[in-house]
């Protein structure tokens, strides 16, 4: 498919045409089918084909919807789509979005898109279309087309562009096709009050994640609120969307309605939030909505409709849904790849004047059916690849918000966050056991490197602490299983631990007690560091163990 047209190419033979040869609709006003619309007419000014003999009605069910969140969109694709297009209407429209550093309010970015296509003289015109008794029909659609269209069967186009939940694909029986996979699971928070802070830094971000076991996402608002996402386990997702908050009916966040919850992660992070930002004066916490990060694609992008004499042609996301902010760069990818696609059947039915059946255009239609499916396929692998490393992210952060490394956890977390209740006695005991044996097993150690002992290998000694080291990180890990929550004196057993451990290599270092360049003194020195490894070892291992039971045992 040619990229680049000459303007003047069949300029000659498109003069002969007779007027009103080819028609599109395009049903849906939002950005997909605004945005192919402009690059449609832009497309038709280069050949110089009068948009009398290719005329295009843009079809919207509303009058205005009041949409004010914004747009993420990815800047190279639409420069490259600039470039082809060489056009100076396409450059007002990348200039637009430069200015909003791409990032449009959805309202915005319909009105300037409108304002651009009236220039070509394409309007909105109010018609809902649909199958039900109120809505207008194709039968209908065709009818209120001009009159050759309406009564000698001339050949025309629909581009349903009409969300992802598109009457155009229920219409053509298209809607039962799609292909959906989930990604990830998010919750919104809103946060009303005073002195909110503009952003938070990425140490205050990492602390906070941690209080949540979970990856945070937090945005300033202009109008003087902010916005917490929280991206979730399934469970922890199934335990707060069953409220079916919504942006039009949140849910105040009361202590009532957390305790209902059983979330305390919940409530604490909004506290941690609080303590970290003293001055945050905090009215109310509202839980906007829950949803889900999905793709859902159709399978089938066309459909010819021989009753029509006409082609139908999905884009946006009635066609490519996708998160991630990747749905709009798969929308900008296939509506040029469409208006490519229907200037290619626009030449062959001009080689063809007496008959003006689409039908004899399937291969170049199925074109934009091929095209679309690879941009699917490059999105969904960058869709999957960003849901990866949240996964990764996720499962990162919750591993160290139960650690009681001493530096991550007193100077990269919330104390908050572990329990100060009744402590358990037999997990205190335990604990408490395997951390004292452990260091007991390094002192060994010390002591035979100081006295020279061959009858006991200090090396053995560093095994067995390490051993220890690795089953303390696994009780301490079943702690969160069987109490929910670790008790703060619990951690301390650790914390001391690990401490008292860097402080004595940290001394074998300074004060060379130990030769530094032989092998067991420099385990010894960094005994700290291997231990806390094989702890953390430990501790994932009856996460990850604790996991697969529960799901092969169904619980």
């Amino acid at each position: 498919m040619k990229k680049n047209r000459d303007p003047n190419k069949n300029a000659k033979k498109n003069e002969d045409i007779s007027p009103e040869t080819f028609a599109t609709v395009v049903i849906g006003a939002g950005p997909a089918g605004l945005i192919f619309s402009l690059i449609n007419r832009i497309c038709l000014d280069h050949r110089n084909i009068s948009s009398s003999k290719w005329p295009l009605f843009l079809l919207e069910k509303r009058t205005r919807y009041v949409r004010n969140h914004r747009l993420q969109l990815d800047k190279s694709e639409f420069v490259r789509v600039q470039k082809r297009l060489n056009s100076l209407h396409f450059d007002k429209f990348v200039q637009f979005l430069e200015n909003t550093n791409y990032r449009p309010v959805i309202n915005e970015l319909e009105t300037f898109l409108t304002q651009a296509l009236n220039k070509f003289g394409v309007s909105q015109t109010i018609c809902d279309v649909g199958n039900s008794f109120r809505q207008s029909s194709l039968h209908d659609v065709r009818a209120k087309l001009p009159h050759s269209f309406s009564q000698e069967n001339k050949p025309w186009v629909i581009v349903g562009a009409d969300s992802v939940k598109s009457t155009v694909s229920k219409m053509l029986g298209n809607d039962k096709g799609r292909i959906t996979g989930t990604h990830e699971y998010l919750i919104r928070l809103k946060l009303i009050g005073n002195h909110l802070p503009k952003s938070i830094n990425i140490i205050e971000n990492f602390k906070l994640s941690k209080v949540l076991s979970s990856v945070l996402s937090y945005r300033f608002n202009k109008n003087g609120f902010a916005e917490m996402d929280l991206f979730l386990d399934p469970s922890e997702y199934y335990a707060v969307s069953w409220l079916n908050a919504n942006p039009k009916n949140p849910i105040n966040l009361t202590k009532e309605v957390l305790d209902q919850l059983n979330a305390p992660f919940f409530k604490q992070v909004i506290i941690s939030f609080i303590e970290s930002h003293s001055k945050v004066s905090l009215q109310q916490i509202q839980l906007q909505s829950s949803f889900k990060l999905e793709h859902s694609i159709n399978r089938s992008r066309v459909r010819h409709l021989n009753e029509f004499n006409a082609y139908a042609f999905l884009v946006g996301d009635a066609a490519i849904s996708l998160p991630f902010q990747r749905g709009m760069t798969a929308m900008i990818k296939c509506t040029y790849e469409l208006s490519e696609v229907l200037f290619s059947i626009f030449d062959q039915l001009t080689l063809n004047e007496s008959t003006y059946q689409l039908e004899q255009c399937k291969s170049i239609a199925n074109h934009y059916q091929v095209q679309s499916e690879l941009i699917a396929k490059e999105e969904i692998k960058i869709v999957s690849s960003r849901a990866s490393l949240v996964r990764g992210l996720r499962q990162f952060i919750r591993i160290n918000a139960m650690l009681p490394f001493p530096i991550q956890s007193w100077l990269l977390g919330y104390e908050s966050n572990f329990s100060a209740k009744s402590i358990n006695i037999t997990h205190f005991l335990l604990n408490l056991l395997f951390a004292c044996c452990a260091s007991l097993s390094m002192g060994a150690a010390l002591l035979l490197m100081l006295n020279n002992k061959e009858f006991w290998s200090p090396l053995t000694f560093i095994i067995i602490g390490f051993v220890l080291q690795f089953i303390g990180g696994f009780i301490y890990r079943a702690n969160f299983t069987f109490t929910n929550q670790v008790h703060i004196f619990i951690k301390r057993i650790w914390q001391i631990q690990i401490v008292s451990w860097m402080l004595l290599g940290i001394g074998i270092i300074l004060f060379k007690i130990i030769e530094i360049s032989s092998l067991i003194g420099a385990l010894l020195a960094t005994a700290w560091w291997t231990g806390g490894v094989f702890f953390g070892i430990g501790l994932v291992l009856f996460d990850q163990l604790g996991r697969y039971w529960l799901q092969e045992g169904k619980l």
